[in-house]
């Protein structure tokens, strides 16, 4: 519903400005005039108790008065009047409101304490909020200008949001004299409930969106931001330009020197397939390219001069920016493919003794110590697998550290150690938690990748040893957020060995447990547990993984015509690789997708696969399950189902919902069993398998035990 309403703020049949004026200079006016002189086509109703007829429309007194159903509201009055007037739009039916007032939080104690009125008014009512303190919305497919911007955008595909009011003036007079146009323009304000994560969730849904621009000065909730980045800049580009960048680089935020927090948005950035750019028309520049073309297959450039039709390349009246733009996109081009890029499987397993780990740091806790001893430190990094001895020669020194950040959680740190520390002044970052493919994008981000992989004066070290110690340090800040920092700092190689010579660590008392001290939602273990069929025969459930891209082929060639159909609706051939990342690369946040495995080593294989995929506002999640042909009607798909809802109910969803086709008896009979109501679509041979999950019929406390690690 959260999601719908947001569409319907944006696309709707009609809608009513409360402080609708004739006043030229008042919002109320500016407001009016844009709705109007664009050609909006819905219905506009003004709502102001001392006009009758505003602009030639009739006005009312309040929005009880209107008599006709409403959308969208954009209230241009008082701020401390507003939380009534949400209250009236919500008991109308509106889907939200776009709240141009100021004097909120800006004005102190007494304006936040007007901003939770209006949160909670339209919390109860589910409305949706953009502002207050914001310059408004314009929808261009639809001709709505529900703003106070002083031009209407041309229309284009790239949909721009900003959270500053100034810089929509900038950019609509850029985009007016480079004739650049967009499909949306918002401005967020205050963001007491939209913010830029939900946007990039909605432009992610719309086809008419094919690239998203993003002016942000802060991010709220950099989970949610991240999450949402993450999955939409797999299908269309994100681009975003974020004022204070600096040269701090990341061994200065290491270090803690003043500015050395940027590089931490750098790397969050690159880590969700964001482009991040320096100036207002580089970010334009880049929109507009991604928007009539597709991005830079390779680093070769062609430069057409005299041009007949422009419409259909993207021209630029200096070669500098053709130039700075084509090497952004082709950057860009290569973060998207690492983004995209299957890994291989291997059965290696990390063996790791959280529970010794454990006991080291709550001890240390215990005691009253802020950090490890000698001993303590060398036993933790044992217990994670990363070895601790002193060789016999040095021939050079590595150091691999993290670092918890107040807004993004740990980070982690790979560069040189000892004297060379100096010398190479060089220093990549990542955000935990870590895969192969991250660890090797770390290590070559470094300068002394190269070096790492043997020269005249040095030794090759195992780069697939280095990216696993990399992965263990990740596993360790992600198991325990007491971590604060840690320093591995001289890792001394020597005939291509690494191993940890001491380090330091320091702690604290976390805020929040693990996980959700991380800005990246991590593999979810708890999940993993084993069953057995109706006939006994054993099979083991986990979470999918990004390296299940090839089972989960053989698994979709083990279904038959009739279990494909039944479970895409439609007769798939095969899976692309698009659909294959889409399916196997899974943010936790978002999606619980288990699978069920037979077998071990070379001869395992997926029988068994189940879905529940979250709607924006996590309340409502949909299910999709498919079982091999020839373990069907074995009791797989119920466990699968099973654990499913145990991790959505975990989750806060309130209710799942599935699509089955009348032929699928099995999983109209499962899911009856398992407590689902069903109801038929009357205009088709559809049923709707539901549940709430307060009416379960099921103790899942009973029937699954949590998966200690």
């Amino acid at each position: 519903m959260s999601g719908f309403n947001l569409h319907r703020l944006f696309n709707p049949k009609s809608v009513a400005v409360v402080g609708a004026s004739e006043k030229r200079g008042s919002i109320g006016f500016s407001i009016m005039r844009n709705l109007l002189k664009n050609g909006f086509r819905g219905d506009i109703f003004p709502v102001n108790p001392k006009y009758k007829n505003i602009m030639g429309l009739s006005s009312v007194a309040s929005i009880e008065d209107i008599g006709s159903d409403v959308d969208t509201a954009v209230i241009a009055i008082s701020i401390q009047f507003v939380p009534q007037i949400v209250e009236s739009c919500g008991r109308a039916g509106l889907s939200g409101v776009v709240i141009i007032s100021s004097s909120g939080r800006e004005t102190g104690e007494k304006g936040r304490a007007i901003e939770a009125k209006i949160l909670e008014k339209a919390r109860k009512y589910n409305l949706r909020i953009i502002g207050p303190n914001c310059l408004g919305i314009v929808n261009t497919s639809k001709a709505f200008n529900a703003s106070v911007a002083h031009l209407f955008p041309l229309p284009g595909k790239t949909a721009f949001l900003s959270q500053s009011a100034d810089i929509c003036t900038s950019v609509l007079d850029f985009a007016d004299c480079e004739k650049i146009g967009f499909s949306h323009f918002v401005n967020l304000g205050s963001m007491i409930d939209v913010d830029v994560a939900d946007m990039i969730d909605y432009w992610g849904s719309l086809n008419s969106v094919k690239t998203i621009a993003l002016y942000i000065e802060k991010i709220t909730n950099i989970r949610n931001f991240m999450s949402a980045a993450r999955s939409v800049s797999r299908v269309k580009p994100i681009i975003v330009l974020k004022p204070g960048r600096s040269k701090a680089s990341v061994a200065a935020f290491y270090a803690g020197a003043p500015g050395g927090e940027d590089a931490v948005f750098d790397a969050a950035f690159r880590r969700a397939g964001i482009l991040r750019v320096t100036e207002l028309e580089e970010l334009l520049d880049c929109s507009e390219f991604l928007a009539k073309l597709n991005r830079p297959s390779g680093p070769e450039l062609k430069i057409i001069t005299n041009v007949v039709d422009p419409a259909s390349i993207v021209t630029y009246d200096l070669p500098e920016r053709t130039a700075r733009g084509f090497k952004n996109l082709y950057q860009y081009g290569r973060n998207i493919e690492t983004l995209l890029e299957i890994p291989v499987r291997t059965d290696t397993k990390l063996i790791i003794n959280r529970s010794k780990a454990e006991n080291i740091i709550k001890k240390a806790i215990a005691d009253g110590a802020q950090s490890l001893t000698e001993i303590q430190i060398k036993n933790l990094l044992w217990s994670y697998g990363i070895p601790v001895n002193v060789p016999d020669v040095v021939e050079y020194e590595l150091m691999i550290g993290a670092k918890t950040d107040p807004n993004f959680g740990p980070i982690i740190f790979l560069g040189m150690g000892g004297v060379l520390t100096e010398a190479f002044r060089n220093t990549s970052m990542g955000l935990p938690p870590l895969n192969r493919l991250l660890a090797r994008q770390m290590i070559e981000d470094t300068q002394i990748s190269r070096m790492l992989k043997g020269s005249r004066n040095f030794e090759l070290v195992s780069i697939p040893l280095l990216g696993e110690l990399l992965i263990r340090t990740s596993r360790l800040v992600t198991d325990f957020p007491e971590i604060t920092a840690l320093d591995i700092n001289l890792i001394m190689v020597k005939n291509g060995s690494i191993m940890a010579v001491d380090g330091s660590v320091l702690f604290s008392v976390p805020r929040v447990p693990s996980p959700m001290h991380l800005v990246i939602s991590t593999y979810p273990w708890q999940y993993e547990k084993k069953e057995y069929t109706v006939n006994g025969h054993e099979f083991f459930i986990r979470p999918i993984r990004p390296s299940d891209a090839d089972l989960l082929i053989d698994h979709f060639y083990s279904l038959s015509p009739r279990s494909v159909y039944m479970r895409f609706f439609s007769p798939v051939k095969e899976l692309s690789k698009i659909t294959l990342i889409k399916l196997t690369q899974i943010d936790y946040d978002r999606e619980i997708a288990l699978v069920a495995l037979m077998g071990k080593g070379q001869d395992k294989k997926i029988v068994g696969v189940c879905r529940i995929i979250l709607e924006a506002d996590k309340t409502l999640g949909e299910f999709a399950l498919a079982i091999s042909d020839e373990w069907q009607g074995k009791g797989i798909g119920s466990s699968l189902l099973k654990l499913c809802l145990k991790a959505s109910q975990s989750k806060g969803v309130k209710q799942v919902v599935g699509v089955v086709l009348a032929e699928n008896t099995q999983m109209l009979m499962l899911g009856k069993k398992l407590g689902f109501s069903v109801k038929r679509h009357l205009d088709s041979g559809e049923y709707d398998l539901i549940i709430d999950f307060k009416d379960m019929h099921i103790d899942y406390k009973r029937v699954l035990k949590p998966f200690k690690i």
